[in-house]
């Protein structure tokens, strides 16, 4: 019966040392193939310029306001340059910045000079991915394409929708940054 356990004992080591090989040869021997050279990507051009021309918009203390009214308040006003030599789309986005209590069916926003959008509730506006670290919402405002060294200038207007009942938009805060995306296309 002994002789039984060290016949299976010896068994047992000889199938560990034959899959010990196996795997350790498998390992050892394994081809790989690499490029001899580094191989260098270069982009010419991928960048736009931004640029504020005013300082941004305040809705301290703002009140439910209409459409025409809301289209003669100030706006925040920028341009955007593409400077490469060849077309490209831009995104113009707006971020809702972490602290906003605004809820955005209450807020419209229009767009105006070279980029036109309507008076449009925010929460119409096309959702898109974001960083959930700084923000709690973010929208496409605009899609439109830049020729090459095209300059555009957009006139952004912000203000509360006069459907916000005094209730719901009352010692409520909005913050939320412009941000212009661009991509080829």
């Amino acid at each position: 019966m002994e002789q039984i356990k060290y016949k299976k004992l010896w068994l047992v080591i000889i199938i560990l040392l034959i899959l010990i090989i196996i795997g350790f040869s498998f390992s050892y021997f394994q081809f790989r193939k690499t490029t001899e050279s580094i191989k260098k990507f270069n982009t010419d051009c991928f960048d736009i310029k931004y640029q504020d021309k005013t300082k941004g918009i305040n809705l301290e203390k703002a009140y439910p306001i209409s459409d025409e009214d809301g289209l003669k308040t100030v706006p925040y006003k920028f341009s955007v340059t593409n400077i490469c030599p060849y077309d490209m789309d831009l995104n113009i986005k707006l971020n809702m910045i972490r602290n906003t209590t605004l809820d955005s069916k209450y807020v419209k926003v229009a767009l105006g000079n070279d980029v036109k959008l309507k008076p449009t509730k925010l929460s119409d506006c096309k959702e898109v991915d974001y960083d959930n670290s700084k923000y709690i919402d973010s929208k496409i405002l605009s899609s439109i394409s830049l020729k090459q060294y095209q300059t555009i200038e957009v006139d952004f207007r912000m203000w509360v929708d006069q459907e916000a009942k005094d209730n719901e938009g009352s010692n409520a805060y909005m913050s939320s940054k412009i941000e212009v995306e661009g991509f080829n296309k």
